[in-house]
């Protein structure tokens, strides 16, 4: 077998991983500009049985390259000739007990710091490393986690019983005094740390009953905290933890995984933590997180054998088929949304002038020609499918139609002023947005585009820049929270606070709830208020391609609200 490779005076180990045994014999000719990892991983993965190195030390684990690795160099031909390319998948069929598995993220983030931390993409790296008191299995339904169960005795007081004899990281107890100690330390942060579970502040006051029972005191009666306690606000880290100064980069959690590397903004490697209370859970011994944010990037690792398992762009299907890849689509609760900036006294303000920008977009073209068909038109926060959808507001309730957006302007009697959108600085969602350019230039809405970095949503939601930001509302334990969030007066992605009319009575009415058939009727209700008083505008919902070796990551569901985790996840021996 052999390899074209470029080469400098060091071995990357994405070129050359240290477990390819090779002989190497080199001539020289050619020009590269810049050494990048793509620069490799266009090698067929039918080049190499496996390229990946084992051990957290020496693993491949791509890294940014110095740009000054831009030079002009001579390229080297290398034949490489493995020991072995049997191949041999004879005991490929069993997990393998020491199995590393390599996840290829977009996103990242710089803390550990479940306070500084609430977007899906963001908690599924606090995940391996955090347990939460309550679950969400990946449907989104809540289950016992570190609490075995959990009652309200009164309106106003949640009960949790926790499971016996959990330790932390550090090998102390996680009992009713660190559980105290952890919801005391959030709810005194709600309004200091801008991600701080805002749920933190109804409550009154935590009481170490026992040592396994926890009671909650609210200030009012609240069943959305369940929830939040299957999120950032139940993440238990160790009390000793908690003023340390290393906290953000040196977590001590009670998970399934401890943390043996950080590089903030990069990646994360998490080793099984062998004290873990469900330790039939943890299939893996090693797992690594890793920011690639090109897709191109990420596909071609996977061709090569870099990475195990990564989410693709919908464009890559195909492709990504054709390589002999597994390719998995899975339904989210991820809908791509304009949020607005609707204040008194704007254009915006006009019910006419949203119902108008709804009636002016073709949703079904969107999805067709950017997702290649791989999404569902939406006009509600929620997804076809989820249950607090309702079906009484399909996407046909504003099914593409010019001229009644036209009519609608006209009855306005308003002037809308050219609009400012924000959009995240990535090539899919840029498209997605000159085309709702387009549209509503064709009624007579000017929009400028301003691109962004995904990171700095800041602007639109804390400072007073401009009327829209266009981005993907992944859903939350609660799904009482995209209602919330999105349409509430006092919603994070909803600055102006103009509301949509009768919603908040509902949405007080839900937060006094457990989940059942009485709260789900009263979250369609809320939905449909949101579709005939639009304040934001849902445009489609996302359906998720993952990729993976093939026949070697077992036991992987993408969870529904996006937020992975990776109890039941193995990877085959051999792999």
């Amino acid at each position: 077998m052999s390899i074209i490779l470029t080469l400098l005076k060091v071995n990357h180990p994405l070129l050359c991983p240290v477990n390819v045994r090779a002989a190497c014999v080199s001539v020289g000719y050619g020009l590269v500009t810049m050494l990048d990892p793509r620069a490799a991983v266009g090698v067929g993965r039918s080049l190499l049985t496996r390229r990946k190195v084992r051990s957290v030390t020496e693993s491949m684990r791509v890294q940014r390259l110095p740009a000054a690795l831009s030079i002009l160099v001579l390229t080297t031909i290398v034949a490489c000739s493995s020991g072995s390319d049997s191949g041999d998948s004879s005991s490929s069929k069993e997990v393998d007990p020491n199995g590393e598995l390599i996840f290829f993220d977009n996103a990242s983030i710089e803390s550990f710091d479940p306070t500084k931390n609430t977007t899906g993409r963001a908690v599924r790296w606090l995940y391996p490393v955090f347990d939460r008191l309550l679950h969400l299995n990946v449907d989104g339904e809540i289950e016992p986690g570190l609490a075995e169960s959990w009652d309200y005795p009164e309106d106003n007081v949640l009960e949790l019983r926790l499971r016996e004899g959990v330790e932390f990281h550090d090998g102390s107890a996680l009992d009713a005094q660190a559980v105290k100690a952890n919801l005391e330390r959030t709810k005194s942060l709600v309004g200091v740390e801008a991600q701080a579970d805002p749920v933190a502040s109804v409550i009154e006051s935590v009481e170490p009953v026992e040592p396994t029972l926890v009671r909650i005191n609210l200030t009012e009666p609240n069943r959305r905290i369940i929830f939040s306690l299957a999120s950032t606000l139940g993440m238990m880290m160790s009390p000793a933890s908690l003023k340390s100064p290393d906290l953000e980069t040196k977590p001590v959690g009670a998970g399934m995984f401890t943390l043996a590397e950080f590089q903030p903004g990069e990646r994360a490697v998490y080793e099984r933590f062998d004290g873990y209370w469900d330790q039939d859970a943890v299939k893996l011994a090693t797992l690594v997180l890793q920011n690639v944010p090109d897709s191109s990037t990420r596909l071609n690792a996977l061709r090569s054998g870099q990475v195990d398992l990564t989410f693709l762009d919908v464009g890559q299907v195909k492709d990504a088929e054709a390589a002999g890849l597994t390719v998995e689509p899975f339904d989210t609760i991820q809908v791509y949304t304009m949020f607005t900036r609707v204040k008194p006294g704007t254009a915006l303000e006009n019910k006419q002038v949203r119902q108008a920008i709804n009636y002016a977009i073709d949703r079904k073209a969107i999805v067709d020609s950017v997702l290649f068909g791989i999404g569902k038109p939406t006009v509600q926060i929620y997804p076809e499918g989820y249950f607090p959808y309702n079906p009484k507001y399909g996407p046909e309730f504003y099914e593409y139609d010019p001229e009644k957006a036209r009519s609608l302007l006209a009855s306005a009697g308003v002037t809308v002023p050219p609009l400012t959108f924000l959009v995240f600085n990535r090539p899919e969602e840029i498209q997605v947005m000159e085309i709702v350019q387009s549209q509503l230039k064709d009624v007579g809405i000017e929009v400028k585009l301003e691109p962004i970095e995904p990171t700095r949503f800041d602007r639109f939601t804390v400072e007073d820049c401009c009327d829209v930001m266009a981005g993907n509302r992944s859903g939350g334990p609660d799904p009482l929270e995209s209602l919330a969030f999105v349409f509430g007066p006092d919603g994070v992605f909803h600055p102006g606070g103009v509301e949509s009319e009768g919603l908040q009575p509902v949405l007080d009415k839900i937060a006094a709830l457990e989940p059942g058939e009485e709260r789900t009727k009263l979250l369609q209700e809320a939905s449909g208020l949101t579709v005939e008083d639009p304040v934001a505008f849902p445009l489609f919902a996302r359906t998720i391609p993952y990729a993976s070796q093939e026949d070697c990551v077992v036991g992987f569901r993408a969870y529904r609200n996006g937020i992975d985790e990776y109890r039941n996840v193995g990877v085959r021996v051999g792999c």
